[in-house]
């Protein structure tokens, strides 16, 4: 067996067992919209301007490009831990808070360089990138209004290739395969449904499906010290299949405890350009813009098969969320061949307008302000990053449901944890 069989071996076994870590440890988030936080430490730690530096194996997710300025086959698994939590005050009154405990956030990646002179390198990342989880009390103010849980979990899995084309000039591409579930638990007045004195009973929506997309970067070197990056994910759409349990009803209005249930989800294309500049021999610093079309996003229609009763349960609701922008700024500062010191800044908008805001997806605009390191030694690397999140007030007065108008205060931590093994 030749050495490039040998490292490939050993390659598809330290990529194999991080594969059952992430199985083993996936979970889902609130965030921005329907998106997670990057993956990758040292990507968290330089959230704000990234694209054009990122050089781990996490690049197959932020821009594949950079691929080719790895050397070493490399496996990374990386873990966020999220503390995030939401709290209402209604303008009639009442108040409300989730109680979503700590989330966990796997990512998973692989980077394999080609033949020596080919200028090839291969990638693969199994990631969380989108997603969301709300619980509220079941007894809280919404009971009845809102479901009291709802989740999405979407896993990614993307084969990538780059390709340095020359010295100063690589580009980098993959396929998206989707894997998503949803599950939504809500409670259903049947008094106040129906106009009588009947107990409450209950409706569960599990649904899952699967999505196609495709994604691509390109790195350019126009000075020595000086990068130009750009990265874009198409836009793809989920069509979720699954089951309604229905409980609580009372005979003779037409309904089934169990029935079909369906509905579709759009997910946004996301277009970056960035920037970095050399410093020094150790200082980087890195600017990035993006754009997100959450606009795609116009309405969401649930069908729920048998117990499709007109008036009962909507079958659409509308969303209309925007476009938005993000903007930030990173730097590094390599303090020894060991050590680096990362920070970052970034402001992201909220694509929820007020009219259709939900307790289901709580959302503000907010500043993110994350410091970082890594440590690097024998090629084992750790990386580390905190994330505070700054939400800007978010007091809801003209929603198409009265009931949700109210002050959102939102809070959230992370902590993203990276290993990385090259060989």
């Amino acid at each position: 067996m030749n050495s490039r069989s040998v490292v490939g071996s050993k390659f598809v076994a330290v990529f194999v067992g991080l594969v059952v870590v992430f199985f083993v440890a996936a979970s889902i988030a609130q965030a921005n919209g329907f998106r997670n936080p990057p993956g990758g430490a040292a990507a968290a730690g330089t959230d704000g301007g990234k694209i054009a530096f990122i050089d781990d194996a996490s690049a197959v997710s932020h821009n594949p490009a950079n691929l080719t300025e790895i050397d070493q086959s490399a496996a990374m698994v990386s873990l966020t831990f999220i503390d995030g939590k939401a709290e209402f005050d209604s303008a009639f009154g009442p108040s409300a808070e989730t109680d979503n405990g700590i989330i966990i956030l796997p990512n998973v990646y692989a980077v394999f360089p080609g033949e020596e002179g080919s200028g090839l390198s291969y990638g693969v990342g199994i990631t969380t990138p989108f997603g969301q989880s709300t619980t509220w009390e079941k007894d809280s103010f919404f009971k009845g209004i809102a479901p009291y849980f709802a989740e999405i979990q979407v896993i990614d899995v993307m084969p990538s290739v780059a390709v340095k084309i020359t010295d100063d000039l690589s580009v980098g591409g993959g396929f998206d395969i989707y894997q998503s579930e949803i599950n939504i638990r809500s409670i259903v007045p049947w008094s106040v449904a129906l106009g009588l004195p009947l107990p409450d009973g209950s409706l569960r929506l599990e649904g899952d499906g699967v999505g196609y997309g495709g994604n691509v970067g390109v790195t350019w070197k126009v000075a020595e010290n000086q990068r130009l990056a750009a990265a874009y994910h198409a836009g793809f759409s989920i069509d979720y299949d699954g089951n309604a349990d229905l409980t609580g009803a009372p005979a003779g209005i037409g309904t089934v405890p169990k029935s079909d249930f369906d509905t579709q989800i759009d997910f946004p294309a996301m277009a970056t350009i960035g920037y970095g500049i050399q410093l020094s021999e150790k200082v980087q610093v890195g600017v990035d813009v993006e754009w997100v079309e959450f606009s795609d996003y116009e309405s969401l229609l649930v069908g729920l098969g048998a117990n499709d009763i007109a008036g009962l349960f909507p079958a659409e609701t509308p969303q209309d969320w925007d476009d938005i922008w993000t903007a930030g700024i990173a730097g590094s500062w390599q303090v020894s061949d060991e050590l680096v010191l990362r920070a970052s800044y970034k402001f992201l908008e909220s694509p929820i307008p007020d009219d259709t805001h939900a307790p289901t997806l709580p959302d503000a605009d907010k500043h993110l302000v994350a410091v970082g390191a890594g440590w690097n030694s024998g090629g084992h690397t750790l990386d580390v990053a905190f994330t505070h999140s700054i939400f800007d007030d978010r007091n809801v007065t003209d929603n198409q449901n009265p009931a949700y108008n109210g002050e959102y205060d939102l809070s959230s931590e992370l902590l993203s944890v990276a290993y990385s093994v090259s060989f």
